[in-house]
């Protein structure tokens, strides 16, 4: 009888209708095992293996019944975050056609053509933005000096950035209010912010950056001249004299020379 110990009220009750007892929920748990106990032809052993698998039974349902609740969730989650996804693309497009036909109506017909010509060339002529790797300050350099070259106009280089940029930062700009989203220096400033690397990163790319076979070596001269300068501002230090540049290669070194054990 002590096998009755076992499982739950709701299982008791689905063992004294599968024994043909009438039992109820006003029931207590001790009346429900004396209706069992004393019911006509009442046989210990086999109650017992009706009520094992009865309580198994129970324990399987809830585990299904568990699996499918979190199934459903994760749906619910899944289809949250599709949905999510596809508002950003929608805003992203309409943010896309907006300024596209904002500047439509500033420009004319030839200048628009122009300015598809742009497009295509700074995308042969400035490299893809690594958000891990690429210096943010240094791309927007280069672009603002294609973009002059292309004469593209002020209010199209937002635009025009939007198009050279990876989806993931074109979705964060255009997170911003439409009127800042649309203002060349309120993006400069977000994307220097957001994505500027480290000091040690710029000394890093100073000290190990080479020149590309399609650069030119004014091209690498402007590179690192910007990357030692980022390097330098992010330290705040004053280089006002040629002592200050040998102390600094010397406190750098210092810091970086591996130590003989």
């Amino acid at each position: 009888m002590a096998f009755l110990g076992k499982g739950k009220k709701q299982d008791m009750l689905q063992l004294a209708e599968e024994l043909g007892i009438n039992a109820t929920l006003n029931m207590t748990v001790p009346s429900i095992k004396i209706a069992i106990t004393n019911s006509e032809g009442y046989e210990e052993e086999f109650v017992k293996n009706l009520y094992e698998t009865i309580i198994a039974n129970g324990k399987r349902l809830e585990e299904l019944e568990r699996a499918e609740k979190i199934r459903l969730e994760e749906l619910v989650k899944e289809h949250a975050l599709k949905e999510k996804e596809l508002q950003l693309k929608f805003d992203l497009e309409r943010f896309k056609i907006e300024s596209k036909f904002r500047v439509n109506d500033e420009s004319n017909d030839s200048t628009n053509a122009c300015s598809v010509t742009s497009n295509l060339n700074l995308k042969k002529l400035i490299p893809d933005f690594d958000t891990k790797q690429s210096d943010i300050s240094l791309y927007l350099v280069i672009f603002e000096r294609q973009a002059k070259r292309a004469s593209i106009e002020k209010t199209e280089l937002v635009g025009q950035l939007l198009g050279l940029l990876p989806l993931e930062i074109v979705q964060f700009i255009a997170r911003e209010p439409e009127e800042q989203a649309e203002n060349n220096d309120y993006v400069k400033k977000l994307l220097l912010k957001r994505f500027k690397l480290s000091p040690e990163v710029f000394r890093q790319k100073f000290v190990q950056h080479q020149k590309k076979s399609d650069s030119t070596w004014k091209d690498f001269t402007f590179e690192i001249t910007n990357y030692l300068d980022e390097w330098l501002i992010g330290l705040y230090i004053e280089i006002n004299t040629f002592q200050d540049i040998k102390d600094l290669m010397v406190v750098d070194q210092l810091k970086n020379a591996p130590m003989l054990v």
